[in-house]
């Protein structure tokens, strides 16, 4: 590659706050850039590797999904991809989102796993945003759905108890971190019939 392309990724990859890597498979040995060291809580001297990823760096519950994927990512009759989304340890025991994405390359014939190369990023605030957007469809979903359960009902002492039921349920959802499946409706969340 010439010094100007290099220049002109290198560019890039700082203003979209990349890191890039070279994983070899056969030796569990990776070869990170700065950005993707600091993306996974590492010092500029430090060793990124799957078994360390996976045993101490990787969120517990993207673990099994993410070496699933590498492997999946090296089946020669696959599409040779990895595109997962994982929360990373950022050191602090708090966690950020990083989007990987690779691509597995292979040596001999057959086919055997040699290395893949991919690059990284931060969506932790891509991701937050979407659950605030999502959060937000929710709640006006909820509330739609009792206005037009409420429309019905003539008697102000229903109108209560059935408002009054379905906010009482939404907050215990929303305290218990839970979420109500769409198909449950206000008056179904309060228990209380309506006409």
């Amino acid at each position: 590659m010439q010094r100007s392309e290099q220049e002109r990724l290198q560019l890039a990859l700082d203003a979209a706050g990349m890191g890039t890597f070279v994983w070899y498979a056969q030796r569990d040995h990776g070869e990170p850039d700065a950005r993707m060291l600091e993306l996974f809580a590492l010092p500029p001297d430090g060793v990124l590797n799957l078994a360390a990823a996976l045993t101490s760096m990787i969120h517990p519950d993207d673990r099994d999904r993410y070496a699933g994927a590498v492997a999946a990512a090296f089946d020669p009759a696959g599409t040779r991809l990895l595109s997962q989304e994982i929360r990373v340890d950022r050191g602090d025991g708090s966690y950020r989102w990083v989007a990987v994405t690779a691509r597995a390359y292979f040596e001999g014939d057959p086919p055997r796993p040699d290395r893949l190369v991919g690059v990284a990023a931060d969506v932790t605030r891509r991701r937050a945003i979407e659950d605030e957007l999502r959060d937000a469809e929710e709640r006006r979903a909820f509330l739609l759905d009792l206005s037009d359960q409420l429309r019905t009902v003539t008697d102000p002492v229903e109108v209560q108890a059935l408002a009054v039921g379905a906010l009482g349920a939404r907050l215990v959802h929303d305290a218990t971190g839970t979420r109500p499946t769409t198909s449950e409706s206000p008056s179904a969340m309060a228990g209380s019939p309506h006409r």
